[in-house]
């Protein structure tokens, strides 16, 4: 077999992604390549990817359930931590076991696959009423659609749509041809995107080597991995945005995305970006995000709101409209994060260099 090599960090001299996995379950992989090989080319996109989603079960990254609160509660959680987790003993589970228990491939295939097909024909969405939360059909929703390949053919249609991969600060689109932008920024720092990309990336470039381009680099993703190159966060989004600037359609085109940080230097590298793109804030919406037993973040200060960010590009003529919030409740994170969505506002307002923008979320929030 012949397998991409990513090199590690040196944590308990694990050099290279071989390591990872038993005799057993390189054996697996083997097999698992071979029958994608050998199955019709419109199945072998889903099934290599299933077979990847396995990896996450069926690896020595995996430990028994609940063995320690320090370690992943669960073999199903072992990239939740945003890290790479090392159990103090492994499990080493059966992908091929008929029964469908965690981790298998018939369990996964039912509720990855198919589940999510059921759901799509007919979509529901969690709905918090009455201090719960209910699921909510959406009356006449589909999640379908047909694919095109040339915005000539996605002209005019309903229910349809491209898939691209595609670096987002040069777009293959005309000026002004975009209604909407509705997109996930990084999360600036402490979540090493890249890093937990290879994981999978090895495989499925393996198992796909003609479905995407694996030449692209991961460390070019706009996360600031240290406190000294916090602006190559800023740096990259300011591309970004600026590319969406330019597709959005005039006067209704909208930039709209979910942002929430604690930091101060997270607000004013995202503020910087925005303002270089010449964007202003039209509105902000403080919603419920994180369950506070997400394994990532239980028994920490962690945000678990969103704020939703809409707007539009900037107009010579664009009125002021956000007010200067007085002072932020540090200790809520729902008034934290309403706060901090004012005083974005209130900022892109204004015409500020970036170090004032800068020392402007520094004094609000405090902190770095």
């Amino acid at each position: 077999m012949i397998f991409s090599i990513y090199f590690l960090t040196n944590l308990l001299n694990v050099t290279n992604f071989f390591e990872l996995f038993s005799h057993r379950q390189l054996l697996y992989l083997s097999e698992a390549k071979r029958s994608i090989d050998e199955a019709a080319p419109e199945h072998r996109l889903w099934l290599a990817l299933l077979v990847s989603t396995s990896l996450e079960f069926n690896s020595m990254l995996c430990g028994y359930k609940g063995g320690d609160q320090r370690r992943p509660g669960a073999i199903r959680h072992v990239f939740s931590h945003h890290a790479y987790s090392f159990p103090c003993t492994a499990l080493e589970n059966n992908p091929v076991f008929k029964a469908k228990t965690s981790g298998t491939l018939c369990n996964l295939f039912e509720k990855r696959i198919l589940k999510a097909g059921i759901w799509a024909q007919a979509p529901v969405e969690r709905r918090w009423s009455g201090g719960r939360w209910d699921k909510v059909v959406i009356d006449g929703e589909l999640d379908v659609g047909q694919e095109c390949g040339t915005l000539n053919e996605f002209t005019g249609k309903t229910r349809s749509f491209m898939a691209r991969q595609n670096d987002s600060s040069v777009l293959p689109l005309p000026d002004q041809a975009i209604d909407y932008v509705v997109t996930d920024p990084p999360y600036f720092d402490n979540v090493q995107y890249s890093d937990l990309s290879h994981f999978f990336r090895c495989w499925l470039r393996w198992f796909l080597p003609d479905q995407a381009n694996w030449q692209y680099q991961p460390l070019l993703s706009a996360v600031a991995e240290s406190n000294d190159n916090e602006a190559k966060f800023g740096d990259i989004l300011t591309k970004v945005w600026q590319e969406c600037h330019r597709v959005l359609i005039r006067p209704h085109g909208r930039l709209i995305f979910t942002y929430h940080h604690w930091r101060a230097a997270a607000w004013s590298q995202l503020t910087i970006a925005l303002a270089s793109a010449r964007f202003r804030l039209m509105n902000g919406y403080v919603v419920h995000s994180e369950n506070p037993i997400s394994v990532h973040i239980r028994s920490l200060r962690a945000l678990q709101h969103d704020a939703i960010l809409v707007f539009k590009p900037c107009d010579d003529d664009d009125a002021r409209h956000w007010e200067k919030p007085e002072k932020i409740k540090m200790d809520d994170s729902e008034s934290f994060s309403r706060g901090c969505t004012q005083y974005l506002g209130w900022i892109l307002d204004h015409d500020f260099d970036h170090e004032k923008i800068r020392l402007l979320w520094k004094k609000f929030i405090g902190g770095d």
